[in-house]
């Protein structure tokens, strides 16, 4: 029912800066992204009140974010500093 993917970034503006963290900046972005999917479905279904929906969404969104901290943080601060100031941030 609330499947609906409103959010579609465009990931190919963000890159790493060094090549040697290309991978893991990546795999930091979409799981980013991931969680941004998940909020918005999760706002969706508080929005028309369905509890069931929203807490396992909740949960869902827990961990997608706990995956992105954990990831953000084998990244270099300065790489760690531009996710943190991108668009992708903001929304979420």
């Amino acid at each position: 029912m609330y499947s609906e993917i409103t959010f579609k970034p465009k990931l190919k503006n963000m890159k790493s800066l060094n090549v040697k963290n290309s991978k893991l900046f990546n795999k930091v972005l979409k799981s980013l992204v991931k969680y941004n999917e998940l909020n918005n479905l999760r706002d969706k279904a508080d929005d028309c009140g369905d509890d069931k929906e929203y807490n396992k969404l909740n949960n869902k969104c827990e961990i997608a974010f706990s995956n992105y901290l954990e990831l953000l943080q084998e990244l270099p601060k300065y790489e760690q500093k531009r996710i943190e100031n991108s668009e992708l941030y903001l929304i979420g």
